[in-house]
């Protein structure tokens, strides 16, 4: 299993069973902010494209803590949590390590 979730909530458990469905919309669920975050880019131009592939990783990291801590809703890649996996390769991709 790929996508992993954990939550107290029955409905998105039910959610995550259905096979292949569900995993895919989990997955769009912890990767919403960057499509987002280039729509909003490209309407209002508000930030250099260069520095909105390298922040995207974090802004997805922070969003997948507001789902974690916030709604209790953890969603992992390969039982890595995803607010600590993106947060990782944010730090990494700001201070050019990769």
């Amino acid at each position: 299993m790929i996508i992993t979730l954990k939550t107290q909530k029955e409905s998105l458990n039910k959610l995550m069973d259905i096979p292949l469905l569900g995993a895919f919309l989990f997955f769009l669920l912890a990767m919403l902010p960057v499509p987002l975050l280039f729509i909003v880019n490209s309407l209002f131009d508000l930030m250099d494209n260069a520095l909105v592939e390298k922040t995207n990783a974090l802004i997805t990291g922070v969003w997948n803590v507001l789902l974690t801590f916030g709604l209790r809703i953890q969603i992992g890649i390969f039982f890595i949590p995803c607010w600590i996996l993106f947060l990782v390769i944010g730090i990494f991709r700001y201070i050019k390590l990769s």
